[in-house]
């Protein structure tokens, strides 16, 4: 079962997409700060990170660099931010974020977005 670590303090947000991404088979993990983060990732490699850019601890870029740092292949993440964070995202997708998300956005988009990436792993 492949497994989404969701890197949002929002939980209306985890719940919506858990709910979504389960009916796919997929298994969902949520980490609500960098210390939630990093513990997540030493327990198990989780297939695809999806992140808000800005969190208490960090930036979407450093999220795209810790990723790195644990997990030496190449991890999907896609990350979610507001529209005044324009600049953050073009660095976070030039340091090879795997896709973005303008807040407002609809929970099943991001789904598809998911789905899609991990699809094209297969």
């Amino acid at each position: 079962m492949k497994e989404i670590l969701i890197c949002e303090g929002g939980e209306v947000l985890f719940t919506a997409l858990e709910f979504r991404l389960r009916k796919h088979g997929l298994e969902i993990k949520w980490a609500k700060n960098r210390k939630e983060v990093l513990l997540k990732l030493e327990e198990k490699k989780p297939d695809l990170i999806v992140g808000s850019i800005k969190m208490p601890g960090w930036k979407g870029k450093e999220l795209l660099e810790l990723s790195k740092d644990y997990l030496p292949e190449k991890l999907p993440v896609v990350l979610i931010g507001d529209m005044e964070e324009e600049e953050e995202i073009m660095e976070a997708l030039q340091a090879g974020a795997a896709d973005f998300l303008i807040r407002p956005f609809k929970p099943s988009e991001l789904a598809i977005r998911i789905i899609h990436i991990l699809d094209q792993q297969n």
